[in-house]
């Protein structure tokens, strides 16, 4: 069996205790019959003698302390396990024939933890002995209970010492009801609960020490939700343990509290043990995360509206598509593509027929429609990479990357169709004309927009309703 050392401090034996536990060693040691009963105490990363029975050719005495992490010594291995250690050879076992204790001629040993209110060990308490000795079943129970009857001489010190810590004269007591802060000492039990609260603590929140019996009512009252209750606890119970591994060491959190009086507030909690005490100081931050939700509010507000202004910025507001200013861009880009990595790319010039005597006829609302379903008919047929734009009046435009002349005009053939054989809602018929123009190695834009519009022109005289490519 393999055992982990722990780095584990534990609080001093109370003076008059050792007494009392120096008769238990001396009564142990005449009943089992053993050389050596002793009470070891953590100290830090040693282990020291605290009690040692006064039984003849003892080796040890009380004071003396040494090393524990990878020690090799019994009590280490109890320490580290938690749990009983009995072996009855250590000759006889590879684990234990070279340990320590073996330069005594100690080779018999039964050991248990012996832990504080709460679990937290402080020490053990062990028997060894220069022969073999399997160590009976009534002997082992009886060490069970002289240890048992030690933790139980241990809690009632310490209720003892918490009593008197926080009675209404100690200096303690009369310092933290005058901080402002919010403060609540919980004992170290399995399950912890409230031993104090200060004034301040009452006043923010409202519950006393007499409404909160235990970890368990403290969250019903102050999360009333279940899930997130369920959520908080299982939270709580794991800061809770790393506050057990590292006393001293201070672990902070936000979350809302449900005062008594039905308000909720938001707080910064933090919490640490000293000297065996489970220590949670409040801070109500209610003030700044409100501060920090309105400006984050305001934030995304601000991003929303900058988005938007962006969007606006290259959108024709009526139709939706890109703007002209947008296409320029995106054209200058796509040319130099296309002019580096001798790609084809295309240009389609569209202008809606009789698009004037539309607005006359059935008024400007209706040729409106008519630029945005012409757009939207446009956009549904071209690919992800075109781009289509209004290019100002009754006039779009399409740039088409990596899409030669020939390829080009058969689009625009279909997109005619698409314009000319599907009525549009209260005009009926609407044809349109379009220019066809593929980007030439070294063109420059003006020249190329020249020779699409020239196109776009040869399709208005030449009857309309065509597609003509430029030369």
């Amino acid at each position: 069996m393999n055992f982990v050392p722990m780095k584990i401090e534990a609080p001093n034996f109370h003076e008059e205790t050792l007494s009392e536990f120096q008769d238990i060693v001396n009564l142990i040691v005449r009943l089992a019959g053993v050389r050596v009963a002793l009470i070891m105490r953590l100290l830090e990363d040693d282990i020291k003698v605290s009690v040692a029975s006064h039984s003849a050719n003892n080796p040890y005495h009380v004071g003396e302390s040494e090393p524990l992490l990878g020690s090799g010594l019994y009590c280490e291995a109890v320490v580290s396990s938690q749990e009983k250690l009995l072996v009855a050879n250590a000759l006889n076992s590879d684990r234990w024939n070279h340990n320590p204790d073996l330069k005594h001629g100690l080779i018999s040993y039964l050991g248990f933890p012996i832990r504080l209110p709460g679990g937290k060990p402080i020490g053990t308490i062990c028997l060894l002995d220069d022969k073999e000795n399997p160590y009976s079943p009534d002997l082992v129970a009886l060490m069970e209970k002289m240890r048992d009857l030690i933790e139980a001489q241990l809690a009632l010190k310490e209720e003892a010492r918490l009593q008197r810590l926080f009675a209404g004269c100690s200096l303690i007591h009369q310092v933290l009801d005058k901080i402002p802060t919010a403060v609540a000492c919980c004992n170290l039990d399995d399950d912890p609960a409230p031993i104090y609260c200060n004034e301040q603590f009452v006043r923010s929140f409202g519950y006393t020490v007499a409404d909160v019996p235990t970890l368990d009512r403290w969250y019903e009252l102050v999360c009333p939700d279940e899930q997130e209750r369920a959520v908080r606890y299982k939270l709580h119970r794991t800061i809770l343990e790393q506050l057990r591994r590292e006393p001293g060491k201070v672990e902070r959190r936000e979350f809302s509290i449900l005062c008594k009086d039905g308000r909720t507030v938001d707080v910064l909690a933090g919490g640490v043990i000293i000297d065996g005490l489970l220590l949670y100081s409040f801070v109500d931050i209610t003030d700044r995360k409100r501060h920090e939700n309105e400006l984050k509010q305001a934030r995304d507000e601000l991003a929303a509206a900058n988005t938007e202004h962006k969007r606006l910025a290259i959108t024709d507001s009526l139709t939706g598509i890109s703007n002209r200013r947008h296409f320029e861009e995106e054209t200058a880009q796509e040319m130099v593509r296309a002019q580096r990595y001798a790609q084809p790319l295309s240009l389609l010039l569209i202008d809606i027929d009789h698009f004037k005597a539309i607005n006359d006829r059935y008024g400007h609302p209706t040729g409106d429609q008519i630029l945005v379903e012409l757009s939207r008919r446009i956009g549904s047929r071209l690919r992800s990479m075109d781009r289509l734009a209004r290019w100002g009046g009754e006039e779009f435009v399409v740039l088409m990357p990596h899409c030669d002349a020939a390829a080009a005009v058969l689009i625009a053939e279909n997109l005619r169709k698409l314009c000319a054989e599907q009525p549009f809602p209260e005009v009926g018929t609407v044809t349109a004309s379009f220019g066809v123009a593929e980007l030439k190695p070294g063109e420059k834009t003006e020249e190329w927009f020249k020779r699409v519009d020239v196109a776009l022109y040869d399709a208005k005289s030449s009857g309309r309703d065509v597609v003509r490519l430029a030369a």
